[in-house]
């Protein structure tokens, strides 16, 4: 029977570092430094063109766009105040857990 035998790479055999250097492997050799972009925005004011602003046509558009964004004024007043006259007294308020008088509470 034949014996199979595969082909000696001599250079594969060999190290690729000179016999002086050590055998360790850099981060750099593994993944290569990432390039980071340059983040662009499009928030922020937006660009006009420059005008005078108590020029009449600029601040009549103005005044409409703070009528715009102002909050609107409401008529109804809340009366928060509720004071119908005498305070009661202290002991004849209710518990606000048993919903019983505290003058009746015999402890």
């Amino acid at each position: 029977m034949g014996t199979l035998s595969m082909p000696i790479d001599e250079t594969a055999e060999t190290p690729k570092c000179s016999p002086g250097t050590s055998n360790t492997v850099s981060p750099f050799d593994i993944s290569p430094v990432p390039n980071i972009k340059k983040r662009t925005t499009t928030r922020g004011r937006k660009a006009t063109k420059s005008s005078l602003i108590t020029g009449s046509p600029y601040k009549d558009q103005l005044t409409k766009s703070l009528e715009k964004s102002a909050p609107k004024k409401t008529d109804n007043v809340i009366n928060l105040d509720i004071n119908d006259g005498e305070k009661p007294d202290s002991r004849e308020a209710t518990c606000v857990f048993c919903d019983g008088k505290f003058s009746e509470d015999t402890r």
